[in-house]
């Protein structure tokens, strides 16, 4: 954030008058007041642009989350700029090590560095550079965020006050840390402020110190095997939910078969309808033999051509009328017909056959063929195609429905 000449405006009124300077112990961090609660602007000193912005206990309770939750690495927020907000090249001044929102606004705990203490009589106040409301940080991609801080001459927010160096110590303990920030000797100071040992805990704090701990593990033991119980119960309830899937599937597969072979069934009954109903037609044709006078006489239908013009009738099919039209055009494009007396029996047709004999035994799938009233030529074919593995039936209706008959 530059500075220049901008000024804050708190609720609409230009402030001047600070609080009175905070003093700084080297080796001790301080709270600082580093946002207020209010309604602000300011002038950018660049553009001349004014902007606006107000601090809200949402927006300050999110910086906290960003450091309690570890955004920051173990050092904390650094404090390492300029009054111009650029990067100072020898490190941090100092180190915002905790947040906390308070009556007022929001609080730092900040921790100087050696570097920090000298700079403190120049530059005493804290300008955090940080996104608040909808605003974004670039390099991060966080909003309500705080990137980091500059010691500076005059504080961008009037309530701020000065820090001081405490008279009665001049000097940080010097850190040996490759990031060159300082830290505090714990035991040093524990010394100083409890001469007469130093341990401020009593024997019945350690000792439930200690249960709280091993509390602690019982219910991290607890919570493991309580996770891998659900763990397996999840599991067996996906096992049973996917058998319970394939089990559907297979009931479906299961059904679509029989809805087919009802349709077939009731395919096959059709036909046998028609075959019946045409086995019934009676035509007069003239009979003219080459030694003999020409007669009159009432014959049936042929029975091969039965089969065929039944199926097309049913079926209705492209491939069962082609079957029919090869059929008449083989025999002069005429209905055939047969005497009365050479009829074939048409039982292999309409229903299934009876063993001969009166034995009460099926006959097999050779002998349906045998009975069949066709010629060799066509029983050959529903031979070969019986050889597929189709039952007597079957090839038989395959020849009929791609017209080999």
């Amino acid at each position: 954030m530059p500075m220049g000449q901008t000024k804050w405006r708190l609720n609409g009124s230009t402030k001047e008058q600070f609080m009175e300077p905070l003093k700084c112990s080297a080796g001790e961090p301080v709270w600082y007041p580093l946002i207020p609660f209010g309604q602000f602007e300011y002038q950018d000193p660049a553009s001349g642009e004014v902007f606006g912005f107000e601090v809200t206990d949402q927006y300050l309770n999110e910086m906290v989350g960003h450091i309690k939750g570890g955004n920051y690495g173990p050092s904390g927020i650094p404090i390492d700029e300029d009054n111009m907000h650029q990067t100072l090249p020898e490190g941090a001044d100092a180190w915002i090590k905790d947040l906390e929102v308070r009556e007022g606004g929001l609080w730092a705990l900040v921790q100087p560095t050696q570097q920090g203490l000298d700079a403190i009589e120049s530059r005493p106040y804290i300008s955090p550079k940080f996104t608040i409301g909808d605003g974004v940080d670039p390099k991060y991609q966080l909003s309500n965020f705080i990137r980091s801080g500059a010691l500076v001459s005059q504080p961008w927010f009037w309530p701020q006050p000065g820090l001081t160096i405490s008279a009665s110590m001049s000097t940080l303990p010097v850190d040996d840390s490759s990031d060159g920030t300082s830290t505090v000797d714990g035991a040093a100071q524990m010394e100083n402020e409890h001469p007469e040992g130093g341990n401020t805990m009593s024997p019945e704090e350690i000792a439930q110190l200690e249960q709280d701990l091993a509390d602690a593990h019982a219910a991290l033991e607890t919570a493991a095997t309580e996770k891998e119980a659900l763990e397996a119960q999840v599991a067996e309830i996906t096992a049973r939910a996917e058998a319970a899937e394939a089990a559907s599937a297979d009931l479906n597969t299961r059904m679509e078969a029989i809805e087919a072979l009802l349709a077939n069934k009731e395919t096959e009954a059709k036909i046998a309808e028609k075959v019946n109903e045409l086995a019934q037609v009676r035509v007069e044709e003239t009979i003219k033999p080459e030694d003999g006078e020409a007669f009159t006489e009432e014959r049936a239908l042929d029975p091969e051509y039965i089969q065929v013009a039944a199926s097309a009738a049913v079926l209705g099919t492209a491939e069962s009328m082609q079957a029919l039209n090869v059929f008449i055009a083989g025999h002069g494009h005429k209905i055939p017909t047969v005497s009365l007396g050479n009829k074939p029996n048409l039982k292999p047709i309409t229903a299934p056959i009876a063993a001969s004999a009166g034995t009460g035994e099926a006959l097999t799938e050779e002998q349906k063929l045998e009975a069949w009233s066709a010629t060799d030529g066509r029983k050959a074919e529903v031979r070969t195609a019986m050889g597929t593995g189709l039952s007597f039936e079957d090839a038989k209706r395959a020849v009929l429905q791609k017209g080999i008959i």
